[in-house]
């Protein structure tokens, strides 16, 4: 039988590159907690970034254009950014609830050590938000269901033991732990629902450093230079990539990130537009309402969980 390989001596290390594509997702954790919920009464909690979501308990819902999904112990809930779900309680049928009211508590294993019993009509709810970065953060609203498996159920018994003892604190291991959840679950993300970058590199390159460096003034002039492009010509194939121009796009990357900010921070609004790039509360409210229908702190009060 004739020898199918053809090998070679490569010394030093010097090995051949292939030619290798592989898409490079960022992964930010915002916040990761485990509660015990009583009220979740949501019309829309669309954020601009993932949610997670593993029920220990039957008991709860999210529904988006008219399809529902219920949360229990054997389904992981993973919801892309920009995507207006309602959500809601079995339990709190037919009575009236205010909107946008989450009521419960870090669930928390008490310093004597003992069990203490689950209140009638509440759920265990783990959940995380992040961030995946460009373009992966970009694809269209969606809610994926996916069965725990063998490997989810062990990383999420882990994380869950862990949020028990300590909301706050997460050491290598469990940060790691925390990364491989997220990653098995966008690993079950169909294919053709990831975004694709623009096709041309000069426009991806402007894209990112926008993303990286959102809070600093820039100009369309600043772009070109970056792209090696005129101005005018740099604007039209920007427009032409993205559908948008490139002070708009920046714009858009400014609300986004101020819209984290005012879910997982305490921050003022003061001093979240002027780290997000606006020139004063006055500026940013105004865009911020613009482009959301609300203002910031009606917004922060309306999205916290």
């Amino acid at each position: 039988m004739q020898n199918p390989y053809r090998f070679q001596i490569y010394r030093d290390g010097s090995l051949p590159f292939p030619a290798q594509h592989f898409r490079t997702p960022v992964v930010q954790v915002l916040r990761a907690e485990y509660w015990m919920v009583d009220l979740w009464h949501h019309a829309n909690l669309s954020a601009p970034y993932w949610r997670l979501y593993w029920n220990q308990d039957r008991g709860a819902w999210i529904s988006l254009f008219h399809r529902h999904w219920s949360l229990d112990p054997h389904s992981l809930i993973l919801i892309p950014p920009r995507t207006p779900f309602r959500t809601g309680l079995h339990s709190a049928h037919g009575k009236q609830i205010e909107e946008g009211v989450m009521r419960g508590s870090p669930y928390q294993t008490p310093a004597t050590g003992r069990r203490t019993g689950k209140p009638r009509g509440s759920i265990r709810q783990f959940f995380v938000h992040f961030t995946a970065g460009f373009p992966c953060d970009s694809g269209s609203p969606r809610v994926f269901s996916f069965p725990v498996d063998s490997r989810l159920n062990g990383l999420l018994e882990t994380m869950t033991a862990h949020l028990k003892i300590n909301q706050a604190q997460f050491d290598h291991q469990q940060t790691f732990g925390l990364l491989a959840l997220i990653h098995h679950a966008l690993e079950k993300v169909p294919e053709d629902y990831w975004p694709h970058p623009p096709d041309d590199p000069r426009i991806i390159r402007v894209m990112q450093h926008m993303d990286i460096n959102y809070r600093h003034a820039m100009r369309n002039t600043d772009f070109a230079r970056m792209a090696g492009m005129n101005p005018n010509a740099f604007a039209r194939l920007f427009k032409e990539k993205t559908h948008l121009t490139p002070l708009e796009y920046l714009r858009s990357k400014r609300l986004e990130k101020a819209a984290i900010l005012l879910i997982q921070t305490d921050r003022s609004i003061e001093d979240i537009a002027a780290s997000c790039g606006f020139f004063d509360r006055n500026h940013f409210s105004r865009i911020f309402q613009r482009h959301s229908g609300m203002g910031p702190a009606t917004y922060r009060r309306s999205r916290r969980h």
